[in-house]
């Protein structure tokens, strides 16, 4: 049974992992789309990217970086917490 939600877009790490053996075991990405409720194209990116990087995790994403620390934020919650 297909999930409810048609239109997700983050594609579980247990996902690619399916998709990456059920592929190496000669699967078309038709065949693992259907299986898997996923377009053929969405596999096709996910193998790709396999092949790419040999990793199944995500690529990062761009954006700022922290300017606190796990520490400063510690001590941040306790000021307020705190008083």
């Amino acid at each position: 049974m297909p999930p409810e939600n048609k239109n997700r877009t983050s594609v579980t790490l247990e996902e690619r992992i399916k998709a990456v053996t059920m592929c190496q075991q000669g699967k078309s990405f038709a065949a693992i789309g259907r299986e898997l409720y996923r377009s053929k194209w969405c596999i096709k990116r996910i193998i790709d990217r396999y092949n790419e990087t040999n990793s199944y995790k995500d690529r990062p994403r761009p954006g700022r970086p922290r300017l606190s620390t796990a520490k400063d934020d510690d001590y941040l919650q306790e000021k307020i917490i705190g008083k």
